[in-house]
């Protein structure tokens, strides 16, 4: 998780306009549900009773109406939103369901009739972006060099440190790492001299 719940709710707090194109999952499909809040539906209900006598048969029936509070859109109406619909949420305005305009639809053959390569494009950069750039490239190379230098101390730190020792190899083995210690702890079996 690359921010977090707090800052990612932080991130989407400050967010004027949130779009949704498609939710994947269930997560985010909650998200807007929660977003788009609750709608106020009318409930029609029909009721038809009929009693049946010896003499006579009586029928009675009856409409209701009725108003209740349901989701604008549920997480499951959400995540199977068709291809080409999206959903966008204004700061302080109703939540708006749109078509997506797909660029290739409205312009058939732009990309033939315009065709632009990204090498096309030369940047300019400003006397002011060039003074930054020196000076962070100076920067660089005095810190490679401080860094050098703390490297070539330490070294010669180490070897004023370490002169005049002999490096010994030994070959130690169970057996004598075992009869060393038994030597030190005196187990030899024997006693102590006295």
């Amino acid at each position: 998780d690359r921010y977090g719940d707090k800052k990612a709710e932080s991130i989407l707090g400050n967010c004027g306009i949130k779009l949704c194109l498609n939710a994947a999952n269930r997560t985010t499909a909650t998200y807007f549900k929660d977003l788009l809040d609750k709608t106020t539906v009318k409930v029609d209900t029909e009721s038809e009773s009929k009693q049946y006598g010896k003499e006579n048969r009586t029928s009675s029936m009856s409409e209701n109406e009725s108003f209740a509070a349901r989701d604008l859109m549920t997480a499951g109406e959400i995540m199977q939103m068709p291809a080409d619909i999206g959903i966008i949420l204004f700061q302080h305005k109703p939540p708006i369901q749109v078509k997506k305009a797909f660029q290739f639809q409205l312009f058939p053959g732009v990309t033939e009739k315009y065709e632009v390569s990204q090498f096309d494009y030369h940047a300019k950069p400003s006397a002011e972006q060039l003074q930054k750039l020196t000076l962070a490239q100076q920067a660089f190379e005095e810190d490679i060099a401080k860094k050098a230098v703390a490297k070539q101390t330490e070294q010669e730190q180490l070897e004023k440190d370490f002169f005049g020792f002999e490096v010994v190899e030994q070959e130690v083995t169970f057996e004598s790492a075992l009869e060393e210690l038994n030597g030190d702890l005196n187990i030899s079996g024997s006693e102590p001299n006295k």
